[in-house]
């Protein structure tokens, strides 16, 4: 019986220790994901201007409607 609590007690301590490094690796990854991005698109400045485009119903509208026309396109070639 001891035994057994011995063994549940070392899987919990391992998932407590691979949560501990996921959510690390998850917070420092993604600022530096969220970094490069906005050095691709040359600062602060223009990234939030590109949130905002991303965000415009317009720009949703467009870009479904050429993902649409794309995908017709490759349905027709097949």
């Amino acid at each position: 019986m001891k035994q057994i609590k011995k063994h549940e007690d070392l899987i919990i301590l391992i998932l407590i220790g691979l949560n501990i490094l996921l959510i690390a690796y998850i917070a420092f990854c993604k600022k530096d994901a969220l970094s490069l991005e906005t050095l691709k698109v040359g600062g602060k400045e223009n990234f939030r201007l590109v949130q905002d485009l991303y965000n415009n119903e317009a720009y949703k509208n467009q870009q479904t409607t050429a993902i649409q026309q794309a995908v017709s396109s490759f349905a027709q070639q097949d």
